[in-house]
């Protein structure tokens, strides 16, 4: 459901940094690697849709297809998807349907190509498939309302209430006191139905709840320390590293200045 979730700050600034060269190079070939493989997943995914294509036209289903290439297409929702698509990718289109040919089925369309949102700038832009006199009125109406700006005001009211919705599922989902309450309650319940005291249940609450703030205290605890003495040994190799060469540059300058000049 695409939920966001930002680190405690304090937990980042213990975090050491990777300025490791060799490793930031690994990383960075791991992501050319993570490019090929994308590019072999494609042409398979390419072939097996080429595949299902043809069956699906010796079975009599060839109406169920949108040709996604083809230049006089009308649905802009469908061009935008063509003209977002990289030209290498396009090209391995092309040897596989030929040219200005991509036949999609439209059942499979939002999982090929992805879903497009809709957005209230859509009245500007035209990439909509709203009517050119729908997107018309609404611009007429929603510039009456904010003015020649009405643009600019109506995206950033709507980013600032996707941001906003996004906060109320964190908030209600996510951090809501509804699910534990929910819990407890069903808890409570079958204790009670297997002959519990309420007085056993209470204590027994309370002594669980502070078993459990102890544990997360001491998760907390246990992941400082151990960040700390990440940072310490990383500290300590530095100095290591550095100390090295001074400690050679020192033992021939000391060795030069007692060397015995000869008389």
């Amino acid at each position: 459901m695409g939920y966001e979730r930002s680190l405690d700050p304090e937990i980042t600034r213990h975090i050491p940094k990777n300025t490791h060269l060799g490793q930031i190079i690994g990383a960075w070939a791991g992501r050319l690697v993570e490019e090929e493989l994308a590019v072999q997943m494609n042409d398979e995914l390419l072939g097996r849709m080429h595949e299902r294509y043809e069956e699906d036209i010796k079975a009599g289903r060839g109406r169920e297809y949108v040709n996604i290439a083809d230049p006089d297409l009308t649905d802009e929702i469908y061009a935008e998807n063509w003209r977002m698509i990289p030209r290498a990718l396009k090209a391995k289109i092309e040897e596989r349907y030929g040219e200005d040919t991509f036949m999609v089925r439209r059942d499979m369309i939002h999982g090929t190509l992805g879903y497009r949102s809709p957005s209230v700038g859509d009245a500007w832009t035209g990439t909509s498939r709203l009517s050119d006199d729908t997107r018309k009125h609404m611009r007429l109406t929603m510039t009456a309302l904010l003015g020649k700006n009405a643009f600019k005001h109506f995206v950033t009211a709507e980013k600032a209430w996707q941001a906003g919705v996004s906060v109320a599922k964190n908030t209600i989902v996510i951090r809501s006191v509804i699910v534990p309450a929910a819990n407890i309650m069903s808890n409570h319940l079958q204790l009670t139905a297997s002959g519990v005291s309420q007085r056993d249940i209470v204590r027994g609450f309370q002594t669980k709840l502070v078993e459990i703030d102890q544990h997360l205290r001491n998760v907390d605890f246990r992941e400082v320390r151990r960040s700390h003495r990440s940072q310490v040994k990383q500290a300590q190799s530095r100095r290591v590293e550095i100390a090295r060469p001074l400690s050679r540059e020192s033992f021939l300058f000391v060795h030069a200045v007692e060397k015995p000049r000869p008389r």
